[in-house]
This record gives structure tokens, C-alpha cells and sequence, in this order.
């Protein structure tokens, strides 16, 4: 038996091996970690069906060991944070990896790999369409950045790497795009995606979403707000943010403390409602200068959309 442990903070702490049904565990690698450096829901480990000592291991990486452990060689993967491992029981050197990429599979154990790109699997988080140009298309991807179409899906590149969030086009002169990888980090373009630059300017990135919102006004796109643990504004198309709010979390608690959610009037632009991960619901009908808690009622909840 293999066991892939972590520690109390969520590193990755070894590889472990029982040859007694796990009666008595001792530890085999701790070098197999540092590709797989965090433990958390995609860590795998598995053995090969019919020759104990071929182990696979995946975190962020897959690595693979012929010699019970002892050692590891990295497989030929071809996107990171890995999920699966499958040997085909008639042939087992026919193996299949599963990854936030899709499927890699070997044919002949693990000496050289393959890749599928037909498997329609791309998990999107949110997108916007070109309100001048229908067939283009952009929209955040699960570990697979900003992509985007310009002919209606024939095609799609990418525009902004990481994870993929909330995408947007300024909605008067769409050479004017927005993108967002996890944790905040906010793009901006003004020559329709030739280029990019930093959107973080001025914004508080001490507690962060993994999916940050921000959003445009509906009456004048060069003013956005988006929410880290508190509101910021930017007058001019997110090339710099300023405050217009205090903390508006309970506490911050491991990943919890922020802003998940904002809206603002189309009718009113004086008037903003967020939301955080903590069960708050703020208001505010003067541009931010005073904000109004309006949670009562409310259960103790993440606040999804508002």
C-alpha cells in the first residue's frame, strides 16, 4: 500500500509504503513532493495493476517511480494539476492520465505520451461577448486562462494565462478588454488584445478572491469597481483603483474575508451592493462614501451573485 500524506498546512509530506496491509507504514520519498509542493483535492497515487513497484504520483506534476518508490522520473504531461491515473486492464502499459488539460495516455508505459484535444471539457467561469461583433468571444477557463474566438468558436487563443475568470469588453470601444487570473490579477488592454498590461494599480490585494469580481458602469465604461476585501473604483478603465470603502468582511479566516460579488445601477450609478464569502450584503447609494450593512435575515452564507 502507498499513501501520499500532507502536513498540517497543506504541503505535500512524502510518500509512504506498507508491504503488511499497513500495519507498519514506513516513509520511501520526500523528493517526490516538490512537484506536487501543495496537497489538496488533486493529489493522486496510483500502482500499476499487475507490477507493485510502478507507482504514479500526482500533484501539480506527474512523477512516476519504476523502483517501489525509490526514485521518480517525471511523466510526459501536458497541462498541470493532475487528478487521475488509468491502466487498461488488458494492456497495461496503456495508461491514461487526467489533468485540468483534459487526457494524456501512453501506449507504451510511460516512455512517451500523447496528448487528446478533441474532448469538449473546457469548464468556463464567466465571459462576455463583443456587443459590436457577436462572433467574438472571451471568456475565462478553469487552469486554462482567458481564451477567446473571433469567428464563433471555430478558433479559440488564449489571451491571459492562469485560471481564467471574468472577462469583458468595454461595451463602446471594445478595443478596450479586461481579463483576470486568480487571486486579483486583473489585465487590461487597449489595442483589442495585441498587448496587455497590469490592472492592479492601487489595488489592496492583501485578501483576495480566487474569482475577484469587478465589474463596468452601465453608463460610462471607463469606470469599473471591483472588490478585494473592499470596494475600489477606477475612473479610467482600470489603470488605476482607489478605495471607496472600508473592510467589508466579518473576519479574515484562512481563505475567507472577501468581496465575492458587486453590481451597480444602471438606472442610479450612485448605488452598489456587494457581497462577501462571509454572509454580507452591503449598500451604498453615494458612490461609496457610506455604506449600509443589510445582511439581517440573511443565513450564514457565501454570498454567490448579487
Amino acid at each position: 500500500i502507498y499513501a501520499l500524506l500532507a502536513d498540517a498546512s497543506g504541503y505535500s509530506k512524502g510518500l509512504y509504503k506498507s508491504t503488511d496491509g499497513g500495519n507498519i507504514w514506513s516513509i520511501k520519498n520526500t523528493t517526490v513532493a516538490p512537484s506536487s509542493n501543495y496537497a489538496w483535492f488533486n493529489r493522486i497515487c496510483k500502482v500499476h495493476p499487475t507490477n507493485p513497484d510502478i507507482v504514479y504520483c500526482g500533484g501539480l506534476d506527474m512523477m512516476y517511480s519504476v523502483n517501489g518508490g525509490t526514485s521518480f522520473s517525471y511523466a510526459g504531461e501536458s497541462h498541470v494539476d493532475q487528478h487521475a491515473v488509468a491502466f487498461a486492464l488488458s494492456n497495461p502499459n496503456y495508461v491514461v492520465l487526467g489533468n485540468d488539460g483534459g487526457i494524456d495516455y501512453s501506449t507504451n508505459g510511460g516512455i512517451t505520451w500523447g496528448e487528446s484535444l478533441t474532448l469538449p471539457i473546457t469548464q468556463f467561469y464567466a465571459g462576455d461577448i463583443n456587443y459590436q461583433n457577436p462572433t467574438d468571444i472571451m471568456g475565462g477557463a478553469q487552469d486554462n486562462g482567458c481564451i477567446r474566438t473571433s469567428n464563433g468558436g471555430m478558433n479559440w487563443f488564449e489571451e491571459n494565462g492562469g485560471d481564467g475568470f471574468y472577462t469583458m469588453y468595454d461595451y463602446q470601444n471594445p478595443l478596450r478588454m479586461y481579463a483576470a487570473s486568480q487571486n486579483g490579477g486583473l489585465v487590461r488592454s487597449t489595442n483589442g488584445g495585441a498587448s496587455f498590461l497590469s490592472g492592479t494599480s492601487g489595488l489592496d490585494l492583501t485578501y483576495t478572491n480566487w474569482s475577484t469580481p469587478y465589474i463596468m458602469d452601465k453608463t460610462n465604461p471607463l469606470i469599473m469597481y471591483c472588490g478585494t476585501y473592499k470596494i475600489f473604483k477606477s475612473t479610467n478603465g482600470m489603470a488605476s483603483w482607489t478605495a471607496i470603502s472600508p473592510d467589508m468582511a466579518n473576519a479574515h479566516i484562512a481563505n475567507l474575508g472577501t468581496v465575492t460579488t458587486l453590481d451597480v445601477s444602471k438606472s442610479n450609478p450612485n448605488v452598489l451592493y456587494c457581497g462577501t464569502d462571509d454572509a454580507n450584503v452591503w449598500v451604498t447609494t453615494n458612490g461609496g462614501a457610506n455604506w449600509t450593512k443589510i445582511n439581517t435575515g440573511l443565513p450564514n452564507r457565501w454570498v454567490t451573485r448579487l
